[in-house]
């Protein structure tokens, strides 16, 4: 009797042909379309919770100030906190597209999906919130200038979320380090608002005497697990190039960090700057000077970018050990 055919179809061309049965329902990418809306809102909660008992201004209730039904911030007031959770709702919608497998070639699909998904959620919540009329204040010249510089500042903010967390989620090795640590001051940023709303009186919120060191711990850890996930240096030259890129991503924590305190400073000023021109120049004059002040040696997140290279070392060291056990485990 002649010797059967060898099996010419290994197993792996079953898994191959129908790669839908080892990820399940990840072969699909219209879940990243419902996963963006809903991480769109989840990153508004800290509003959500400072929102539960005072009106937008921190004062009782009445027609003008009461914004308790609204989805966003708007008000003058509070425009730090609606760009912080902008920034961060908008990247947590970008991160949606972390459901579709880069293997499956349907990055466009998760882009254009995370696109509608952040888009639809962002003019809801602009939508209706304007829909209670609030009483925004502000020093505009018109009753429309203040409804129109937060709705800009939503969609500013939203937009530069929903791109880091693109990038993050799927983007290759270098994009995960270079859009991963400004999203990770991002994210350390909204977790210290929400817990700030939920522990403190809202009217008056204070942080706690241990959450900026909480936070910066939190921030170190986020930037050095985005570290880890870049490239791996498979050789000599390569390591040189993930060392370079490493100094890129703790350049970005430190730029990152700088930037946020220019913008707060210019949120808080804004408020009490007339439309006059003069007044405007100085203003960013000021802002430009406190954002070089802070890019300063002595205000360098040196404790951060440690914790950072401590965790993306140790990440770094176990990707590559798993990359040698299975390229040692592969028959010859």
């Amino acid at each position: 009797m002649p010797a059967a055919p060898p099996d010419t179809e290994p197993v792996a061309t079953t898994h191959d042909a129908n790669p839908g049965r080892s990820t399940g329902q990840r072969s699909h990418s219209w879940p990243v379309l419902p996963l963006a809306v809903v991480g769109w809102f989840v990153g508004l909660l800290p509003w959500f919770v400072a929102r539960r008992t005072v009106g937008t201004f921190g004062t009782p209730w009445n027609p003008r100030n009461d914004l308790r039904e609204a989805l966003l911030p708007f008000h003058h007031d509070r425009l730090t906190l609606l760009l912080s959770i902008a920034l961060f709702a908008g990247g947590l919608a970008g991160l949606a597209g972390c459901w579709v497998h880069p293997r499956h070639g349907r990055r466009l699909a998760a882009l254009a999906l995370a696109v509608l998904g952040a888009a639809t959620a962002v003019i809801v919540s602009v939508g209706q919130t304007l829909s209670l009329h609030p009483d925004l204040g502000g020093t505009g010249a018109t009753a429309t200038s203040p409804e129109t510089a937060l709705v800009l500042l939503t969609v500013a903010g939203a937009a530069t979320g929903l791109v880091l967390g693109l990038l993050v989620s799927i983007g290759g090795p270098v994009a995960r380090i270079v859009a991963g640590a400004p999203l990770a001051v991002i994210a350390a940023n909204w977790v210290g608002l929400l817990v700030t709303f939920a522990t403190a009186d809202p009217s008056t919120p204070t942080r706690h005497e241990t959450l900026p060191t909480v936070l910066w711990v939190l921030t170190g850890i986020l930037v050095g697990v985005c570290l880890a996930l870049g490239p791996l240096p498979a050789s000599a030259g390569r390591a040189i190039g993930v060392a370079l890129l490493w100094l890129v991503g703790l350049g970005l924590l430190w730029l990152t960090q700088s930037a946020f305190t220019a913008v707060r400073y210019f949120l808080e000023g804004v408020r009490g700057v007339a439309t006059d021109t003069a007044e405007i120049r100085a203003l960013a004059h000021d802002v430009l000077r406190i954002f070089g002040d802070t890019l300063a040696p002595d205000f360098a997140p040196w404790r951060v970018a440690l914790v950072a290279l401590v965790v993306g070392s140790l990440g770094l060291l176990a990707r590559v050990t798993v990359a040698r056990r299975g390229t040692g485990s592969t028959p010859g």
